[in-house]
């Protein structure tokens, strides 16, 4: 499914009279592994078993440097005034775009953020939360389910708690397992014991957006935060405590730093679904519905008070 999403806030930035430029992420896109690349392997084999010379990195060192790349790329472009860039990121790419803003490096330091639909805590806590929450809706029974939240959280404890290279993954806690349980198995298997089973998923788990919030300079200008009321990848969970959502990343900023704004109706893609719950939207069917009109405003918004 082709969601379109960077296309649409790069038009959005277009309307308000940015420039902007789009990458593909290393792993996505025409670029795929592009110089890590390790002979032939398909986009999604090439999401969760990354080659030992991608692996090995850290994630600062790949896909936050890509970001800082990408910018003074831009500013070095003509016609583009780096003392008022803005950095835009949707989801795991918030995250970066917070990285690259308290840790710039060589790129220039951005006028505003919009961090969009923005990745909250740290990755495998967000992993946990949402298999956790799948387990518990899943019609399967109930030794199935505690075999399986033990061996998802026995593997990101040994991530966290272990150095790469990981020791070979432990046996399938349930290997007769089938339908829905199954699936949960895989989904542990792909994200938990492939995807950050490595020096990249571990330095990338260490990141904690709500620290970098915390730490972030009032001089880094204003930052948009944005949460979809139907958004189950990034919730924004209102009031809860530093983890449990978009709404206490946002309050980790420095007071009048930060704005978050809800909208309604929205999922992670940025759809606006109306009244349907998002378990009844298959990923199929997200092209189906529009993009969000209140976010094309809140960041109608933002961007002309930044300009």
């Amino acid at each position: 499914v082709t969601t379109g999403t960077s296309r649409w806030l790069a038009d959005r930035l277009s309307d308000v009279g940015y420039a902007s430029i789009r990458y593909d992420k290393l792993t996505s896109g025409q670029t795929g592994l592009g110089p890590y690349a390790d002979g032939a392997q398909i986009a999604r084999q090439a999401m969760f078993d990354y080659p030992p010379a991608l692996g090995n990195k850290t994630f600062d060192e790949v896909f936050v440097q890509q970001a800082r790349d990408a910018a003074v790329y831009l500013t070095q472009q003509p016609g583009i005034d780096p003392a008022r860039l803005v950095l835009v990121g949707h989801s795991e790419g918030a995250m970066i775009a917070l990285s690259v803003a308290t840790a710039p490096g060589g790129a220039p330091a951005p006028r505003g953020l919009a961090l969009i639909e923005p990745s909250y805590t740290r990755i495998l806590d967000a992993v946990d939360r949402q298999v956790t929450e799948n387990i518990g809706a899943a019609a399967i029974s109930s030794d199935d389910a505690r075999a399986l939240e033990a061996w998802k959280q026995a593997g990101i404890a040994e991530i966290r708690s272990g150095e790469p290279p990981f020791p070979q993954q432990p046996p399938l806690p349930v290997p007769s397992a089938s339908g829905v349980a199954a699936q949960l198995q895989t989904l542990i298997e792909s994200y938990v014991y492939r995807r950050y089973r490595n020096r990249l998923g571990k330095t990338e788990d260490q990141i904690d957006p709500v620290s970098l919030a915390s730490g972030a300079q009032s001089g880094t200008g204003s930052v948009l935060v944005t949460c979809g009321t139907k958004d189950f990848n990034t919730p924004c969970a209102p009031g809860g405590a530093p983890g449990s959502g978009v709404s206490a990343l946002a309050a980790a900023f420095p007071p009048d730093v930060a704005h978050l704004a809800s909208i309604e109706n929205m999922i992670h893609q940025l759809r606006d679904i109306g009244s349907e719950s998002e378990d009844a939207v298959p990923a199929t069917a997200w092209p189906d519905y529009p993009f969000s009109a209140p976010l094309a405003a809140v960041l109608h918004r933002f961007l002309t008070d930044r300009r």
